[in-house]
């Protein structure tokens, strides 16, 4: 699913989930290389910088302006597809933050993913994840969407007041969530990002397809116990 909007205002909403950074950073640290796949602005590769040789890739081209402009010299900055690339070299560790894993459109995809991924992962080096958990949301079934306020915001000299609207598909897993940005004139800005979730017995079943090993499955940056009712599933695998 192609996915089309302004990335200064997609990034003045859509911040990171608390503790991502720190635990990114601490996850590379002492890697040699670090492949972001769906770098966006380039929050993450900056925090994990410097040190490592970094990498980072992602299909919006207008968020990968972004993370030029922060980054600069410090990464190679690549415009392609999580599920489909072949870049030079291998890389101790490979990350994909802040639900990223979730914006490939089906478990096909993610398997494709996996294997870009086997194949780019070091011997001795790991993958690392964060999503949120997917059972409340099949639990939920399917429910009529209706807009929901979410914060107001100032975005280039503008106040915008956003709103969400959630429609979820539990026979496939999938969940459309559309943001409206409504700026003090009356201007309206929507788009709509498809996430396919996933629940924790799905993850070693994907990474097995693609040959790898699930070594932690746990259900916040500090390491505590996965719970399928908590708001974050992080994942670190392996060759």
């Amino acid at each position: 699913m192609s996915v089309v909007f302004d990335a200064a205002l997609y990034a003045s909403l859509h911040r990171g989930s608390p503790g991502d950074i720190g635990f990114y950073a601490q996850a590379c640290a002492g890697a040699v290389r670090v492949l972001e796949l769906g770098c966006g602005d380039g929050r993450v590769l900056e925090a994990v910088a410097p040190g490592p040789e970094l990498v980072g890739l992602d299909a919006h081209e207008g968020m990968l302006q972004r993370a030029r402009r922060r980054l600069g010299p410090a990464a190679t900055l690549v415009h392609g597809d999580m599920a489909d690339f072949a870049l030079e070299g291998l890389f101790d560790r490979i990350i994909i933050p802040f639900t990223g894993f979730y914006c490939l459109p089906d478990d096909d995809a993610m398997v494709d993913c996996l294997r870009c991924v086997r194949r780019h992962l070091a011997p001795e080096g790991r993958v690392v994840l964060d999503a949120y958990p997917g059972e409340p949301l099949l639990r939920a079934g399917a429910f009529e969407p209706t807009w929901e306020f979410v914060t107001v915001l100032d975005h280039d000299g503008r106040t915008y007041t956003v709103y969400e609207r959630d429609a979820n598909d539990p026979g496939r897993a999938v969940i459309d969530v559309t943001y409206r940005h409504v700026d003090s004139a009356g201007s309206t800005t929507a788009y709509t990002l498809r996430h396919h979730y996933l629940c924790a017995a799905d993850v070693p079943r994907l990474l097995a397809c693609a040959g790898l090993r699930l070594l932690r499955l746990e259900g916040d940056f500090d390491g505590a116990p996965y719970d399928p009712e908590g708001d974050r599933m992080v994942v670190v695998a392996a060759v």
